[in-house]
C-alpha cells in the first residue's frame, strides 16, 4: 500500500509524550489505525526512535522488513478488542509477544510474570481469557504490548470496551505507565475526556487534520 493510499494527517506526524488522535464519532477510527499501524515507518535510521521526538512516514512495501523488525523491538499495540488466543493462558498470551526474539524460554516466563503482575494481575497468570473480565482482559493485552519494553505505545479506543469502573482504570494504568516508563503513548479515540488526558489532541474529519492541540495553545 503506497502512501497515496493513507490518510494524509497519519503519513508525517511527530509524536512526543502522550498524544491522541481524536476521530468523529460517526467515522470507523479502527479502520484507520488498523491502515495506520501496518505501515508507519521513520523518517530517519532507527537509532532516531530514541530521541525526544520521533517522525513517522508511511513507507513502500520496500521497507516492510526494516518496519517489521522495528515494529517488533519498540513497538507495542493495545487493540479495543483485547485480540488475545483465547487457548492460552494470561501468562501465555504475554510470553507470545517474546517469542522469535534474544530472550530464552526462562527470561521469557519471568519477564511475562513481571509485566502481568505490573498490571494487577499476578494471581490471574494461569487464568484462560474466558475466565476474566474485560478489563481483565485488557490490562493482559496491555501487559503483552509492554512486556517487550517498546519505546511507542499505540491504543485503538483501549475503554471503548469497557464499563466506567473498569474504563477508568485501564486509562490510570495507560497514563501511570507512560510516565513510569517514558513511553511514547498514541491513543486513537472517540472519547473526548479520554483525549483531553493527552499532552496534545490531533482532531481527523476524512483523513485531514482539523485541530490539533497541545496544552495551553493551539498549533492549527
Amino acid at each position: 500500500m503506497s502512501s497515496q493510499a493513507q490518510p494524509k494527517a497519519l503519513q508525517q506526524t511527530p509524536i512526543a509524550g502522550w498524544s491522541a488522535v481524536r476521530l468523529p464519532c460517526a467515522s470507523s477510527q479502527s479502520d484507520r489505525f488498523r491502515k495506520m499501524l501496518p505501515l508507519p515507518f521513520l523518517r530517519r535510521e532507527p537509532p532516531a526512535l530514541k530521541g525526544p521526538r520521533v517522525t513517522l512516514r508511511m513507507p513502500s512495501y520496500d521497507d516492510y522488513r526494516e518496519w517489521a523488525a522495528l515494529r517488533r523491538k519498540s513497538i507495542g499495540i493495545v487493540f479495543q478488542e483485547f485480540h488475545l488466543l483465547p487457548t492460552l493462558t494470561a501468562q501465555q498470551n504475554v510470553e507470545l509477544a517474546l517469542m522469535g526474539g534474544d530472550a530464552g524460554q526462562t527470561e521469557q516466563r519471568r519477564a511475562a510474570a513481571a509485566a502481568l503482575e505490573r498490571v494487577g494481575l499476578g494471581g490471574r497468570r494461569d487464568n484462560l481469557p474466558a475466565e476474566m473480565s474485560g478489563g481483565e482482559r485488557q490490562r493482559v493485552a496491555i501487559a503483552r504490548a509492554l512486556v517487550r519494553d517498546p519505546l511507542i505505545l499505540f491504543a485503538d479506543e483501549p475503554t471503548g470496551n469497557l464499563d466506567s469502573a473498569n474504563a477508568d482504570m485501564v486509562a490510570d494504568l495507560l497514563f501511570d505507565l507512560q510516565r513510569e516508563r517514558g513511553v511514547s503513548l498514541v491513543l486513537v479515540t472517540h472519547d473526548g475526556e479520554l483525549a483531553a488526558r493527552c499532552g496534545r489532541v490531533v482532531k481527523l474529519s476524512d483523513g485531514h487534520v482539523v485541530e490539533d492541540v497541545r496544552v495551553g495553545e493551539t498549533v492549527s
